[in-house]
């Protein structure tokens, strides 16, 4: 678990969330709105290690993108 900001929390609850790390050593997280498609999916790459792209700084960035991303209701037949 990431320990990540408070106001974030509630939006990360409700997303699928995972991350892969790429052979040139960087992070790739990937998440999308939990019921929907992996093609609705957003990305943030991230440095692993230090400075100022860590993978939980990424992390933020990539959650606070769902707030301004418009929720899409699923529809059941």
């Amino acid at each position: 678990p990431v320990d990540i900001k408070d106001e974030l929390k509630e939006i990360a609850e409700g997303l699928e969330i995972s991350c892969e790390l790429i052979p040139t050593e960087r992070v790739v997280i990937y998440a999308h709105r939990k019921g929907e498609s992996a093609e609705d999916e957003l990305t943030e790459m991230a440095d692993n290690g230090p400075g100022n792209n860590t993978p939980k700084k990424a992390l933020e960035r990539l959650i606070r993108r769902f707030q301004k991303k418009p929720f899409k209701p699923v529809l059941e037949d």
